[in-house]
């Protein structure tokens, strides 16, 4: 049965259920703008997140107005079921209490959750590609915030195919914005916070060569996603750490240019696993998580990253 088909026959049976549509920790705009847009088709659901938003991601939380709560503070007894928004991690969303109904993804492995229906497309750019491809009718706001979330996900297209352009070309169309109007959206500017990581990031640097690839090392206190994506602009890989003393774990970001032929997403599960963790993503962005100090677990990945080069 097509994409498409099976969510029209889920959307059947649960419309008008009391849903949870859940995304990862750290929630981007991939994920909530997902997860908005699948709400309205379900008026009964409520959008949750667990622990965290990213910057980008508030910013369309705070832009459009959207209620949400937190995963942890609702109570999976209250509701019929859950649907996973651009993710199917264990560790990125704790759901082991919840009865995951539905999985809706794009992002590469085997997914961590038993589910009544799997919608998972890993040749697409973004998960809301994916929701744009299933659903049955869209509005022009739903197709503008859908867009907006190709945009960013992609990396304003550094991760692109004929798919991906044709699905953002026709929700731009469709939400009559222009592609500035997009771009906005997708790309907001970043907080403070972020540009103080990226700078602590670059004076605390080291670099090395690998297999003919420039390889750069660092760690901050926050923002390590966004740090690693700029040192990937001129390094071909980039790792950076971040120890987080709330959680007791540390978290690593791992960036790549596309003349790296390394998977990234293999990359990362195989530290996360040896940290006691685990790891994934896509083939140029990926992370991991587990028990080290910032400095062991960069050592973890160049150690893993040798291997296979």
């Amino acid at each position: 049965m097509k994409a498409a088909e099976l969510f029209s026959s889920f959307l059947s049976k649960y419309r008008n259920a009391k849903l949870v549509i859940a995304t990862h920790e750290n929630a981007d705009l991939d994920a909530v703008a997902s997860a908005y847009v699948l709400k309205k088709h379900f008026p009964n659901s409520t959008i949750a997140i667990p622990k965290k938003i990213a910057y980008d991601g508030e910013n369309f939380l705070k832009r459009f107005n959207v209620g949400f709560e937190w995963l942890e503070n609702l109570n999976p007894k209250d509701f019929a079921g859950l649907i996973a928004v651009d993710t199917s991690s264990r560790s990125l969303l704790p759901a082991e209490k919840w009865k995951v109904l539905l999985i809706i993804d794009h992002h590469r492995g085997e997914p961590e959750f038993d589910a009544e229906c799997k919608i998972i497309d890993e040749n697409a750019g973004a998960t809301c590609q994916v929701v744009a491809d299933i659903l049955p009718e869209m509005d022009e706001e739903s197709a503008f915030i859908l867009a907006a979330g190709i945009l960013s996900d992609t990396a304003r297209f550094k991760r692109g195919s004929l798919e991906i352009f044709e699905a953002f070309t026709k929700l731009l169309r469709k939400s009559g914005k222009t592609y500035d109007e997009v771009y906005d959206l997708g790309e907001p500017e970043k907080p403070n916070e972020a540009k103080k990581a990226v700078l602590t990031a670059l004076q605390r640097v080291k670099f090395l060569e690998l297999g003919g690839y420039v390889v750069a090392l660092s760690h901050v206190g926050t923002k390590e996603g966004i740090a690693a994506s700029v040192l990937s602009e001129i390094a071909d890989v980039a790792f950076v750490s971040s120890y987080k003393e709330d959680e007791g774990l540390v978290r690593i970001s791992a960036r790549a240019r596309k003349n790296v032929k390394v998977k990234l997403n293999e990359v990362m599960k195989e530290v996360g696993i040896a940290l006691g963790g685990d790891g994934g993503g896509h083939e140029k962005a990926a992370g991991a998580q587990g028990n080290a100090s910032e400095e062991e677990a960069l050592e973890k990945c160049v150690e893993v990253l040798r291997k296979v080069i």
